[in-house]
């Protein structure tokens, strides 16, 4: 299989039923897995593209940790040029921020122990103090275990050996990569990796990216780092990134995390490999069958989902694949158009789901949302810093706006009565699109789905009681929005 920029085909040439394909996206629509895309490649060309709304083909994404694939390539080509060793102690490239008298677990600590998440540490080093400066804490923070020998999913690693490429090539990571191999699949210029505060990309979770693009990444590696006559990448170190270096049973949270790791990619059932991001990006791939599955979501706080995306894909894809022959395709040809014309019309209908309206009395709506309309409700007291809040209905445009002044800032969110509007957190510069429904005569429930950067979610539950509410406040966001979660009340 040579790699191409994506070409595009239609699942029966590629021999799969568009039923299969109608099938999974149903179950995850069934499920309430809060998918954005799914596309699906075979035979190295794109079979199925399918969005979300709003999301669309042209947008750029937060692939979270799908970046650390990204840095592991760049530390691979590295190797491959001679420029560093896979057990060179990483402390031979930092001696800046070397300790006076090192501890032997952090001297004796390799590149290929934290390309495979077996660092001295135990957790995230940076996420102990975001202002000290990420890389440095790499190497301040004291080693709780030898390297080599524990997986422990350690972010700081990858965001290391990303600071590694950068030192030597002079290089952004990203500016690196594109030289190197993504200009030549047709990456999109309008990619970029997020910075952390000290200048270095954040190589362990920052890539933005269109999903066409980790397709066409995923591609590359599928075929071995090949593009046409072209190696791209080192077919040596692929093969030794996309199989299991060490065991991951101890610390998985779902089933597929517990088959193993490589060079920051994981195993997976039927003999497949995945990049694998935070929050449902995933870019699965499965050479014997020579075909790849992309998605990106947002499944932050929703427990079960990220399973559910796999399980549901190794059920109407990968199990019909192992069983139905190309004949059977054949045969049954004029009923499988019938059903890619299906396929079609549903893909037109995918959105992001906004709240659903709950059984409350349309009368009762219009009296409360009339008695709190423009209502401007000071809040007790909080550290959080919200002062006030107030909501605005337009109930003939079934539509109106969540209004808060926070720290003596004064901001409004837009929302839809059951589906969602766009808007922008403008205290920290992040699109959302946010819905509201009442869930009783006196609850109100709004939720905004964060569609920038910052990928996530927050959500709000009002209840109004004898001129006064209670509110609570609950974000699935991994850097922003600090200070909406907990309780305010007038």
């Amino acid at each position: 299989m040579k790699a191409t920029i994506i070409q595009q085909d239609c699942p029966l040439n590629a021999g799969i039923s568009p039923v299969h394909i109608t099938n999974f996206i149903n179950e995850l629509e069934e499920k309430h897995v809060p998918i954005h895309s799914l596309l699906i490649a075979r035979y190295n060309k794109l079979i199925l593209e399918a969005y979300w709304q709003p999301f669309h083909k042209d947008m750029l994404h937060r692939m979270f940790s799908i970046t650390k694939s990204f840095t592991s390539i760049a530390i691979g080509i590295l190797i491959d040029d001679n420029v560093i060793s896979i057990n060179d102690p990483i402390v031979k490239y930092f001696p800046e921020y070397i300790p006076e008298n090192p501890h032997e677990f952090l001297t004796k600590m390799t590149i290929e122990n934290m390309l495979t998440m077996q660092t001295c540490h135990a957790s995230t080093t940076y996420k102990t103090n975001l202002l000290n400066n990420w890389v440095e804490s790499f190497f301040v923070t004291a080693p709780s275990h030898p390297a080599g020998t524990i997986f422990k999913y350690d972010t700081s690693a990858t965001h290391t050996l990303c600071a590694l490429v950068e030192k030597l090539t002079g290089m952004n990571l990203l500016d690196f990569l594109r030289l190197r191999c993504l200009d030549e699949i047709g990456f999109s210029k309008e990619a970029y990796i997020i910075k952390d505060p000290f200048e270095t990309s954040m190589g362990g979770s920052g890539l933005m990216a269109k999903p066409t693009d980790i397709l066409k990444f995923a591609l590359l590696l599928m075929n071995n780092g090949y593009f046409g006559d072209k190696q791209l990448i080192p077919a040596k170190y692929i093969l030794e990134a996309t199989k299991k270096q060490t065991d991951t049973a101890a610390t998985a949270s779902i089933f597929e995390e517990s088959l193993g790791y490589g060079y920051q990619i994981w195993r997976a059932s039927h003999n497949a490999y995945v990049l694998y991001g935070m929050g449902g990006q995933y870019a699965i791939c499965f050479p014997d069958y020579e075909l790849i599955c992309t998605t990106t979501a947002d499944t932050q706080g929703i427990s079960g989902s990220n399973q559910y995306i796999f399980d549901a894909l190794y059920k109407n894809l990968i199990t019909p694949l192992s069983n139905i022959s190309n004949d059977d395709i054949t045969n049954n040809y004029s009923t499988c158009i019938n059903h890619d014309l299906n396929l079609t019309s549903l893909i037109k209908k995918l959105r992001v789901p906004a709240l659903t309206p709950c059984n409350v009395n349309v009368n009762i709506i219009e009296t409360i949302c009339k008695s709190i309309n423009n209502r401007i409700y000071y809040l007790k007291p909080n550290l959080s810093g919200f002062d006030t809040i107030s909501l605005i209905f337009n109930i003939e445009q079934n539509s109106g706006s969540f209004n808060y002044e926070r720290f003596n800032q004064k901001y409004s969110i837009p929302f839809g009565i059951n589906f969602n509007v766009y808007g922008i957190y403008e205290e920290y510069n992040q699109s959302c699109i946010s819905s509201v429904s009442w869930v009783s005569s006196n609850v109100l429930h709004l939720k905004s789905l964060i569609i920038d950067e910052s990928l996530g979610s927050l959500y709000f539950s009002f209840t109004f009681y004898n001129d006064n509410v209670s509110i609570f406040i609950k974000k699935t966001n991994e850097t922003l929005f600090e200070g909406f979660n907990g309780f305010l009340y007038s």
